[in-house]
């Protein structure tokens, strides 16, 4: 039958640009197309079949995909609350083994954060969450990687140590380690930058930062206040920048800066006030230009401030004042300009201002007052030249 319908009914019909085979009622079952398309079976009736070697090939593959359809993946989609993304995965595996990225803020309330969590996109907030505890961070976040926004820990008083946080490699906003209960910060090893401020403040029992070892740069401030067991910063040894405000403040038993020997600048503030128990800041030698204002206050055990003896301008004020066992000011000698005022007041121990012998501009006011050991006589004609108004006086300090 089948030679037969080869040998006799084969036609060319070229006005058509058809080729085609057909059987005696001229069905075709074998056509080409203008665009050069080959039908096979094409019969009106729908019933062909088309065998190869004795196997009905069209069964086949129809019975293939049935078998296919619905049963080859899945697609997991999380929570709106917690994420945009999802994730595709074959039956056989689990979602959860897949890294997920969360967009949004995560709060207190972790259970509604996928486990596997490896990027967020946004800010990661605990802040006043009393039953938040280091074991929790662990469950949650033992594979986060980034934070594109805000990293905060904030008066919760049962987290004692950030331990599940290990993965994490930066953080794109600001970092706040503001705890009473945490006893170290180890946890944030792997954190190499912080793209905005990194705060170090109010947590009463931390003794060291050393967790904080691999953060080569702060892009915005770097404030240290209010630690009252901080006896070092040895931990922040590899930061090299500072792009905002670096504050080092009311850190009771803080006895020196030695960890920020590799900061070069600091582009906005340098405060370092109320620290009671800091003899030196040799820690600072490394600071070229201050970019803001540069302000040593109220240090007590103070005797020197030879670690600034690199810097050599300071972008906003300068201000030395009630460092009780301040001697000198040599320590400033490198200084040839300060954009703002300068105030030398209430150090009762120093003896003589020959630090600022290289300035010679000043863009405020000259203040030198209230330093009940300096004898104003002595000072310089070119300090006391210095500046729009000059004040100099063993007396008390008033306006120009």
């Amino acid at each position: 039958m089948l030679s037969r319908w080869v040998v006799y009914s084969l036609r060319v019909v070229m006005n058509q640009a058809v080729i085609y085979a057909a059987l005696a009622k001229d069905e075709p079952i074998i056509g080409m197309d203008v665009n050069g398309n080959l039908f096979i079976n094409t019969s009106s009736t729908g019933n062909g079949r088309l065998l190869l070697n004795g196997v009905d090939v069209i069964q086949e593959l129809t019975e293939s995909r049935q078998m296919c359809a619905g049963t080859i993946s899945k697609t997991t989609t999380l929570p709106p609350t917690t994420t945009t993304a999802t994730t595709t995965a074959i039956t056989t595996a689990a979602p959860t083994d897949l890294p997920v990225t969360y967009s949004g803020t995560i709060g207190c309330e972790l259970e509604n954060v996928p486990s596997n969590v490896a990027y967020v996109m946004g800010n990661v907030r605990l802040t006043s969450c009393p039953l938040l505890t280091a074991n929790d961070l662990l469950q949650v976040f033992r594979k986060l990687v980034q934070v594109s926004g805000d990293l905060k820990f904030d008066n919760n008083g049962a987290l004692t140590n950030v331990d599940g946080l290990a993965t994490l490699a930066s953080v794109g906003g600001d970092l706040y380690i503001n705890n009473d209960a945490l006893t170290n910060v180890d946890g944030l090893g792997s954190v190499a930058s912080v793209g905005g401020h990194l705060h170090i403040n109010n947590n009463a029992v931390l003794t060291n930062v050393d967790g904080l070892g691999n953060v080569t740069s702060v892009g915005g401030h770097l404030y240290i206040n209010y630690n009252t067991a901080l006896t070092n910063v040895d931990g922040l040894g590899s930061v090299a920048s500072v792009g905002g405000h670096l504050h080092i403040n009311n850190n009771d038993a803080l006895a020196n800066v030695d960890g920020l020997g590799d900061v070069t600048s600091v582009g906005g503030h340098l405060y370092i006030n109320n620290n009671v128990a800091l003899s030196h800041v040799d820690g600072l030698v490394g600071i070229t230009s201050v970019g803001g204002y540069l302000n040593i206050y109220s240090n007590a055990a103070l005797t020197n401030v030879n670690g600034l003896g690199n810097i050599t301008s300071v972008g906003g004020y300068l201000k030395i004042k009630d460092n009780d066992a301040l001697t000198n000011v040599n320590g400033l000698g490198s200084i040839t300009s300060v954009d703002g005022y300068l105030k030398i007041e209430d150090n009762d121990a120093l003896t003589n201002v020959d630090g600022l012998g290289s300035i010679t501009s000043v863009a405020g006011d000259l203040n030198i007052c209230s330093n009940s050991q300096l004898d104003t006589s002595m000072i310089p004609a070119s300090v006391r030249s210095l500046g729009t108004c000059q004040l100099i006086t063993s007396g008390g300090c008033s306006s120009c």
